[in-house]
């Protein structure tokens, strides 16, 4: 089972951008997630010419599991 950290952000223009973390820490609060991504934005880290990120949304854990069919 793989367990992923997906980021939510809202775009300058108003549209959804999103970050996915592979490996996150297990039982993250939302007032850290949140914090993780005020960073991102104050770091301008993923900003570029076609977007700009202005507002953290949310944060989830994405679960999968593989099963190989037999």
């Amino acid at each position: 089972m793989q367990k992923k950290l997906n980021l939510y952000f809202t775009t300058a223009d108003k549209k959804s951008y999103h970050i996915t973390l592979n490996y996150p820490k297990d039982n993250l609060t939302k007032a850290e997630a949140e914090a993780v991504g005020q960073k991102i934005i104050a770091t301008k880290v993923f900003n570029n010419e076609k977007r700009t990120l202005a507002e953290f949304k949310k944060a989830s854990y994405v679960t999968t599991e593989e099963t190989v069919l037999q």
